[in-house]
């Protein structure tokens, strides 16, 4: 008898400090995006393409392969840490969805010619922490490749070189621009 009782009790124990997981209402979901005035100090990148933003002392998650704010923590590895302006370029960038192909932002950027230009982007995309590496159909002369956080962000920094140039041109999205900018500091 007492071994029943003993039973009945570590089940209830056990089911009393298990949480129970429901599906977020709409009015929960609304609670998991930003208010307008929420002013991010830091954002990390996960390998598997959701953003952390935080203040210190909020956090909310974007889940850029779903373009959608979510509740669930993310639990893929950080790979890039941006504070202060770059973390508000981020959330101002996923925000005001400036994502379309006239938002398309270019730069130039110097390159010794003769070296293995695959390998210079795979090193430049690894340093910033954008783990998928692709090459594009182009024509002769020229070498395209694109590097993004993971293949399922529909949105990548374009790596173009012409004829042995000695410069890069690069194409990319508002969202990447921190990572242009790391890119600059580091050249």
């Amino acid at each position: 008898m007492f071994g029943k009782i003993a039973a009945f009790l570590f089940v209830l124990i056990i089911s009393s400090c298990s949480t129970v997981t429901q599906a977020p209402t709409q009015s929960d979901l609304h609670q998991c995006r930003p208010s307008q005035s929420f002013k991010p100090t830091s954002a990390k990148v996960t390998l598997s393409g959701s953003v952390i933003f935080s203040n210190g002392k909020a956090d909310y998650y974007l889940d850029l392969p779903e373009a959608s704010w979510t509740c669930a923590i993310p639990n893929s590895r950080v790979t890039n840490l941006f504070r202060g302006i770059d973390a508000a370029t981020l959330l101002r960038a996923t925000t005001e969805q400036k994502n379309n192909k006239q938002d398309v932002l270019k730069t130039r950027i110097g390159f010794k010619g003769g070296g293995d230009f695959r390998l210079f982007v795979d090193e430049q995309c690894t340093s910033l922490g954008l783990s998928y590496l692709f090459e594009i159909n182009s024509s002769k002369g020229e070498e395209i490749y694109g590097c993004q956080i993971s293949p399922q962000v529909a949105s990548a920094i374009m790596w173009k070189r012409t004829a042995q140039a000695p410069f890069i041109d690069l194409a990319y999205l508002p969202f990447y621009q921190p990572f242009v900018d790391s890119l600059s500091d580091a050249n």
